[in-house]
Protein backbone atom coordinates (compact mmCIF):
# COMPACT_ATOMS: atom_id res chain seq x y z
CA UNK A 1 0.00 0.00 0.00
CA UNK A 2 2.82 2.09 0.63
CA UNK A 3 4.38 1.75 -2.58
CA UNK A 4 0.67 3.04 -4.14
CA UNK A 5 0.58 6.29 -1.84
CA UNK A 6 4.45 6.77 -3.34
CA UNK A 7 3.67 6.29 -7.06
CA UNK A 8 0.51 8.15 -6.93
CA UNK A 9 2.07 11.47 -4.78
CA UNK A 10 5.27 11.20 -6.95
CA UNK A 11 4.55 13.80 -9.00
CA UNK A 12 4.95 16.33 -5.93
CA UNK A 13 7.62 17.45 -4.38
CA UNK A 14 8.92 16.60 -0.97
CA UNK A 15 7.34 20.17 0.52
CA UNK A 16 3.88 20.02 -0.93
CA UNK A 17 3.71 16.55 0.29
CA UNK A 18 4.93 17.30 4.09
CA UNK A 19 2.53 20.41 4.14
CA UNK A 20 -0.69 18.26 3.17
CA UNK A 21 0.09 15.99 5.81
CA UNK A 22 0.94 18.23 8.28
CA UNK A 23 -2.28 20.11 7.56
CA UNK A 24 -4.43 16.69 7.34
CA UNK A 25 -3.43 15.72 10.70
CA UNK A 26 -3.98 19.37 11.79
CA UNK A 27 -7.50 19.09 11.00
CA UNK A 28 -8.99 15.84 10.27
CA UNK A 29 -9.68 12.81 13.13
CA UNK A 30 -10.13 10.29 10.58
CA UNK A 31 -7.26 8.49 7.75
CA UNK A 32 -6.97 10.39 4.70
CA UNK A 33 -7.69 8.49 1.24
CA UNK A 34 -4.92 8.77 -1.44
CA UNK A 35 -7.53 11.17 -3.34
CA UNK A 36 -7.49 13.31 -0.29
CA UNK A 37 -4.17 13.19 -0.19
CA UNK A 38 -3.38 14.14 -3.65
CA UNK A 39 -6.60 16.99 -3.35
CA UNK A 40 -4.47 18.50 0.03
CA UNK A 41 -1.30 18.26 -2.24
CA UNK A 42 -2.75 20.73 -5.51
CA UNK A 43 -4.22 23.14 -2.70
CA UNK A 44 -0.71 23.57 -0.88
CA UNK A 45 1.65 22.98 -3.72
CA UNK A 46 3.46 26.30 -4.13
CA UNK A 47 3.13 27.71 -7.66
CA UNK A 48 7.07 27.39 -8.60
CA UNK A 49 6.24 24.04 -7.32
CA UNK A 50 3.56 23.07 -9.74
CA UNK A 51 5.25 23.94 -12.41
CA UNK A 52 8.53 21.98 -11.67
CA UNK A 53 6.11 18.83 -11.03
CA UNK A 54 7.22 16.34 -13.93
CA UNK A 55 3.63 15.12 -15.52
CA UNK A 56 2.83 11.96 -14.50
CA UNK A 57 3.90 8.60 -15.93
CA UNK A 58 2.13 6.96 -18.32
CA UNK A 59 1.96 3.45 -17.29
CA UNK A 60 -0.38 2.09 -20.07
CA UNK A 61 2.91 3.04 -22.74
CA UNK A 62 5.42 1.57 -20.18
CA UNK A 63 3.15 -1.71 -19.92
CA UNK A 64 3.29 -1.32 -24.24
CA UNK A 65 7.57 -0.71 -24.37
CA UNK A 66 7.56 -3.61 -21.23
CA UNK A 67 5.40 -6.17 -23.82
CA UNK A 68 7.31 -4.94 -27.05
CA UNK A 69 10.65 -5.93 -24.99
CA UNK A 70 9.42 -9.57 -24.00
CA UNK A 71 8.03 -10.18 -28.01
CA UNK A 72 11.31 -9.01 -29.29
CA UNK A 73 13.22 -11.31 -26.66
CA UNK A 74 11.05 -13.86 -27.53
CA UNK A 75 11.18 -13.91 -30.99
CA UNK A 76 15.23 -13.50 -30.81
CA UNK A 77 15.26 -16.80 -28.68
CA UNK A 78 13.02 -18.31 -30.85
CA UNK A 79 15.58 -17.62 -33.97
CA UNK A 80 18.27 -18.60 -32.36
CA UNK A 81 16.92 -21.85 -31.66
CA UNK A 82 15.66 -22.12 -34.86
CA UNK A 83 19.24 -21.82 -36.30
CA UNK A 84 20.88 -24.08 -33.74
CA UNK A 85 18.33 -26.75 -34.90
CA UNK A 86 18.83 -26.01 -38.25
CA UNK A 87 22.72 -26.37 -38.14
CA UNK A 88 22.52 -29.29 -35.70
CA UNK A 89 20.26 -31.34 -38.62
CA UNK A 90 22.76 -30.61 -41.06
CA UNK A 91 25.69 -32.06 -38.67
CA UNK A 92 27.31 -28.99 -37.68
CA UNK A 93 28.30 -27.73 -34.02
CA UNK A 94 26.59 -24.48 -34.59
CA UNK A 95 25.19 -21.77 -36.82
CA UNK A 96 28.66 -20.17 -37.39
CA UNK A 97 29.55 -23.52 -38.74
CA UNK A 98 27.38 -23.11 -41.14
CA UNK A 99 28.26 -20.18 -42.22
CA UNK A 100 31.79 -20.33 -42.36
CA UNK A 101 31.31 -23.70 -44.66
CA UNK A 102 29.15 -21.71 -47.41
CA UNK A 103 25.63 -23.08 -46.97
CA UNK A 104 23.88 -19.61 -46.10
CA UNK A 105 25.50 -16.52 -46.92
CA UNK A 106 25.94 -14.18 -43.57
CA UNK A 107 24.27 -10.62 -43.67
CA UNK A 108 24.31 -7.88 -41.47
CA UNK A 109 20.71 -7.85 -41.05
CA UNK A 110 19.19 -9.53 -38.32
CA UNK A 111 17.27 -12.59 -38.52
CA UNK A 112 14.07 -10.96 -36.13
Amino acid sequence: MAADWLADLEEFGPEAVESACREWRRGQSKRPTIADMRALCKETASPREMQQLPPPPDYAAIERARQRAATKRQRTEEAYAWRQRFAEERGFADFSEVIDYGIVRASKLPLV
